[in-house]
């Protein structure tokens, strides 16, 4: 509660108090103070008369401006609580062995999950995906196949329960032209690469509200499997 609209009503009523014992002294100061009954009810009656109907309009102000105030708590307190039965929470996830690494983001809250901002960096450089990062790393004997999820830009839904591919790479055994144990090296070397990597997402609710700025960095990508 505003305080202040409380003491600006008490200030006001004491100085229409003062004003009408002014008056009233004013008029009659140079009488003595009567000792009957009648007087000072007459007394108490020009009191009552003139007051009244100050504090009662006071009164009908004070109770328009609580009226106005519970019903902001009571939206405000409806609004949060619409946006939490809502509200996402993305995670992420990664699974990784020596032949295949895959990274997702998975929605775990109440709502759908709509990003905002996605960007792929390290400390050199920032990049607009993977596939402009995937492209840059050098390779000699083999590049491992993977896929991508291109539509992590602005307005990207994720449901409720659901999640996003963010890159899956794995060896095709079967490609010809490199041995095994090269294809796992080129793995290894891109699993090098994006451990030194971050990845920023920026996701908002349903009604648009920024949850999180989430910032995950990717060395899980690079741990030994045996």
């Amino acid at each position: 509660m505003n305080y202040r609209i409380i003491w600006i009503i008490v200030g006001v009523v004491s100085i229409l108090l003062l004003t009408i014992l002014g008056f009233y002294i004013g008029n009659f100061y140079d009488r003595n103070l009567s000792n009957s009954p009648e007087e000072w009810g007459q007394f108490g009656d020009y009191l009552g008369g003139t007051l009244n109907a100050t504090i009662s309009i006071l009164n009908l102000f004070f109770l328009a401006y609580l009226t106005i105030k519970i019903a902001k708590i009571e939206e405000d307190r409806t609004n949060n609580t619409s946006k939490d039965s809502v509200k996402p929470l993305g995670l992420f996830s990664f699974d990784v062995s020596n032949d295949f690494f895959k990274i997702e983001l998975h929605n775990v809250g109440l709502g759908p999950l709509i990003l905002k901002e996605f960007k792929v960096f390290d400390k050199e450089k920032e990049y607009k995906d993977f596939k402009e990062l995937l492209d840059n790393i050098p390779l000699q004997y083999y590049r491992p196949k993977y896929s991508i999820t291109k539509s992590t830009s602005n307005g990207t839904i994720v449901r409720k329960d659901d999640f996003l591919n963010i890159i899956d790479m794995q060896i095709d055994k079967d490609t010809p032209g490199a041995e095994y144990s090269q294809k796992v090296d080129s793995l290894k070397i891109v699993k090098t690469k994006l451990a030194s990597c971050e990845i920023k997402i920026i996701y908002a609710d349903l009604f648009g509200n920024i949850i999180s700025e989430e910032i995950e960095k990717l060395e899980p990508v690079n741990v030994e499997c045996n």
